[in-house]
């Protein structure tokens, strides 16, 4: 493994471990209320995700990343059928279907997995694109009308924050692939317009606001998450009162295993556990970007970057939220919150990662071949 490897592994090893421990934590609780006394239902469920995860971190860090970007028109086609059965088979609580059931026990969540497909797409097109002349305009209205259209069915789930993290997260990979500018900020201005009025035709939207904005006014309605999120956090001190021996967690925090399993851990492991974790994050995605960057590859580059940013954005949108310097909304902490969705994803842009820092040392100008285990097999027709 050379540096960024190293680097990519290490971090998401160490976040892994930290998950672990914090979901068995956290949901222990809710679980045994929940669920007849079964404190480990939620953790046996996050262990079978995390085996999954680490199967496809596996995988795709020993394969070439091309091969994943050549078959992801098929991937965000299978993505689109999913967020379509929604509608039809989709379960949830209060009018809410972002889940689809897999037998009678498992459940996905497509739109999480968008925020994989779609940054693959885009470089997809952008890679193709380069051996056609005259026609980027042309391709770059037909992405951003896919991406447009995908964030109307997450919106309609509803699932507004995450349709925002899907469409800025590939508006980021667009930007570094070196799309329009005016295109760009054309989209980024309708698609926060839209995001205003989705707001403030929903109640309980404006609540957040308001609450975010005085979370103290309201401390047992609506600013009741914010406010507990915060005890949990600075009861915590520097060293915290212990592994798994937190108070908040007891029915005080609500969603202490996924949304809010950041405050469960300052709690617990005090100050330096939670600078661990940002810590791991800005190792993780410093070292995704710049093996991206010194790639050699411009594909690589761009799908890099934006892998990075399925990672980051939704770390910092769960963190901000977590320390009431965001609105509350039910985005999980990669790699950390009880997601199984979210944690096969994430080890996946992971594994891509390594993959991508794995090619630094192999011949960059062959883009449209199948890598496994260090041997090259041509996939070009």
């Amino acid at each position: 493994m050379n540096k960024y490897e190293t680097a990519i592994f290490g971090s998401t090893l160490l976040l892994l471990v930290i998950g672990v421990y914090a979901v068995y934590s956290a949901s222990g609780p809710i679980a045994y209320l929940q669920y007849n006394g079964d404190v480990g239902y939620f953790f046996r469920r996050q262990l079978m995700a995390l085996g999954i995860g680490l199967i496809s971190f596996m995988f795709l860090w020993r394969i070439n990343y091309n091969f994943v970007v050549n078959i992801s028109p098929f991937l965000l086609f299978a993505n689109f059928i999913m967020l379509f059965a929604l509608f039809a088979l989709g379960v949830g609580k209060h009018g809410v279907n972002r889940w689809l059931p897999i037998g009678s026990e498992f459940y996905v969540q497509p739109s999480i997995i968008a925020l994989v497909t779609m940054p693959l797409f885009i470089t997809f097109i952008k890679k193709n694109n380069k051996k056609r002349t005259g026609d980027d305009g042309r391709s770059e209205w037909f992405t951003l009308g896919v991406l447009a259209f995908l964030f109307l069915l997450i919106v309609f789930q509803p699932d507004l924050s995450m349709a925002f993290i899907v469409t800025a997260v590939s508006l980021i990979v667009m930007f570094v692939g070196g799309y329009s500018l005016r295109r760009l900020l054309t989209v980024g201005l309708v698609v926060s317009v839209l995001t205003i009025i989705f707001i403030l035709v929903a109640n309980y939207r404006t609540e957040r606001i308001i609450s975010f904005l005085n979370p103290g006014e309201n401390q047992k309605g609506t600013g009741y998450q914010s406010v507990q999120a915060m005890i949990s956090i600075g009861s915590g001190g520097i060293f915290g009162r212990g592994i798994c021996h937190g108070l908040q967690k007891f029915f005080y925090l609500p969603a202490p295993h996924t949304d809010f399993i950041y405050p469960v851990i300052g709690e617990e492991l005090g100050l330096w556990g939670t600078t661990l974790i940002l810590l791991c994050f800005v190792v993780l995605i410093g070292a995704g970007i710049k093996a991206s960057i010194n790639s050699g590859s411009k594909t690589a580059g761009m799908l890099g970057v934006g892998l990075c940013s399925v990672i980051a954005v939704p770390a910092i949108i769960n963190l901000c939220m977590a320390t009431g310097l965001l609105p509350v909304s039910g985005i999980p902490l990669p790699f950390i919150s009880y997601s199984g969705t979210g944690l096969v994803i994430a080890l996946s842009c992971a594994g891509i990662l390594a993959s991508i820092a794995r090619r630094k040392d192999k011949d960059v100008e062959i883009e449209d071949e199948f890598v496994i285990y260090g041997e090259y097999i041509d996939t070009e027709v």
